[in-house]
């Protein structure tokens, strides 16, 4: 950072302090993923909270003439108002808008093959039109946390990279901590790099690859065509590819599909099987648990995008459910 940026940093993380927030041995600066958080000293541990009267719920952001402002409708005080308006300006809306709209661009300008294929799955959100608009949503939809039934925004947490190196913590306000030999990385969510990229935009390379390809019963889903692969061989392993087809999808019929390829081994492993729900019995290899038929949410289980990054498998309220699900 330049002398001025420094100057600023320092003069924000005072008033953050003021305002109950915790900063500990931490300072911005740029690495290989860009611009994050560092320790000042790797040896010393790392520890930043927001405090709940800075956490407020995105509904309050506004953006007027392009600029970052929290509604009169937020119950803060001014000089917490104040804080948050000048922070998102200095250091986050004000230096991330450029990127996104050059993202948002990127994939606007790419090929309409690539754009049909991405649509489906999670990258739709980056292949609207960057106008104001729609890089103010996708701003505000890539910072923001699940905090006491709502989302919220989260100054200076928001700046950490991702990685694995921590996770947050939502238990007295929102935060991280640990100690860091380099950039401290905090895993977003339990997720693969396909929902990474369709909900904050860009490529992880830290996580083991796997395709999301998310099965609702009942509902339009992924037909996997035979033309699709044509294998030489039994024992090369493969990825299908997909395509978007009006059938409903079933795991008995991915079973009989991927079996007409003939591959040299096809097992089924679940985390989790609800015997009370299966309505065609499937053979399953591996088992976890057997659980009820009750909604799980957490461990990569979400509701509605949200709960996967529970780091444990809990069941969602019925009164969390729509009626009738």
């Amino acid at each position: 950072m330049s002398q001025r940026e420094s100057l600023l940093w320092e003069e924000m993380l005072e008033e953050f302090r003021a305002l109950g927030g915790t900063a500990d041995n931490v300072c911005l600066g740029q690495g290989r993923l860009g611009r994050g958080l560092f320790p000042r000293d790797p040896a010393k541990p790392v520890r930043v909270r927001i405090s709940d009267n800075l956490l407020v719920d995105w509904k309050h952001v506004e953006f007027e003439n392009d600029v970052f402002r929290i509604s009169a409708a937020a119950q803060i005080s001014a000089r917490e108002k104040a804080f948050l308006e000048n922070y998102y300006r200095d250091f986050s809306w004000g230096a991330g808008r450029q990127e996104l709209t050059g993202l948002l661009q990127m994939m606007h300008d790419a090929p309409a093959e690539l754009r049909e294929v991405l649509r489906p799955f999670y990258a739709f959100r980056w292949l609207e039109h960057p106008t104001p608009k729609t890089v103010q949503a996708r701003f505000l939809d890539s910072r923001v946390i699940g905090y006491k039934g709502g989302d919220v925004i989260m100054p200076i947490v928001e700046l950490a990279n991702h990685g694995h190196a921590t996770q947050y913590q939502t238990a007295d306000g929102v935060g991280l901590s640990g100690t860091f030999s380099g950039e401290i990385l905090v895993q977003y969510q339990l997720c693969d790099p396909l929902q990474i990229f369709g909900k904050w935009g860009f490529a992880s390379d830290s996580e083991s690859f796997a395709l999301s390809l998310p099965l609702k019963p009942g509902s339009l889903g992924i037909a996997i065509r035979r033309a699709d692969v044509k294998l030489k061989s039994g024992t090369t392993p493969f990825l299908p590819k997909v395509t978007i087809a009006g059938v409903q999808m079933t795991l008995s019929y991915l079973m009989r599909n991927l079996e007409s390829r003939e591959p040299a081994t096809l097992e089924i492993c679940a985390l989790l099987t609800k015997p009370d729900r299966r309505e065609i019995e499937v053979p399953v290899r591996y088992v976890g648990f057997e659980i009820p038929n009750r909604f799980v949410i957490g461990y990569g289980l979400d509701f509605g995008e949200r709960y996967r990054n529970l780091p444990y498998v809990a069941v969602l309220s019925d009164d969390a459910l729509p009626e009738g699900f």
